[in-house]
């Protein structure tokens, strides 16, 4: 599994939640999850945004704002953490639709969800369940990266490594593009980009 270049980790929440309503920072990477058991409430912070009820699945892209999550008694939920990169070679969205909004899985994978839930219901453990999920994650993994990935993933590995100290005209000049080009990347495959971006130039696009 190419986690190294897509997925954080994969991970299983269940049993009984240690705290059953908790409030979200905003989150630097795109999610999915499986619920396996018993409904699931999010709540934004956004007035204007109604909550959802989670019973199936669902894409989160990356979150600007904090929101609540509201789990039952008893929790089985299965989630993938994406790299700020990750989504797109999975799913083809582009990462700026689904920021800040919760995509129900089988709009992005269809028919999909269920074949989760039953085969992660014939594996009932804490290791065979994510690696159900795990297998879905190969057959949707697209044999050829999407456009503009890899400079993404140069310039976030150079972020990472600076801690965010690399200027922004310093990762558009090494890269050969200008910051306009750079910022439109950041946008397709991250969904937001660091301000003061738009405007930089460098060398060509």
């Amino acid at each position: 599994m190419p986690r190294d270049r897509f997925i954080d980790d994969i991970h299983c929440l269940t049993g009984v939640p240690r705290h059953r309503r908790m409030n979200v920072p905003p989150m630097p990477s795109a999610h999915l999850f499986v619920n396996l058991g018993r409904l699931v409430r999010l709540w934004d912070c956004g007035p204007s945004v109604p909550p959802a009820a989670c019973t199936d699945g669902w894409f989160m892209g990356v979150w600007t704002r904090c929101f609540l999550s509201e789990y039952p008694a008893r929790v089985r939920v299965v989630g993938v953490r994406f790299k700020p990169w990750g989504l797109s070679p999975f799913t083809g969205l582009p990462a700026a639709g689904p920021r800040d909004r919760w995509v129900p899985a089988d709009a992005v994978w269809p028919r999909s969800v269920d074949r989760i839930r039953n085969q992660a219901g014939e594996a009932a453990s804490a290791t065979g369940t994510p690696r159900v999920l795990e297998a879905e994650l190969r057959s949707r993994l697209a044999g050829v990266p999407p456009r503009g990935l890899g400079l993404v993933r140069h310039a976030c590995g150079r972020l990472e490594a600076s801690h965010g100290a690399v200027p922004v005209g310093t990762l558009a000049d090494a890269a050969g593009v200008s910051g306009n080009h750079l910022a439109a990347q950041f946008k397709s495959h991250v969904g937001v980009i660091r301000s003061g971006w738009r405007g930089s130039t460098a060398s060509r696009d």
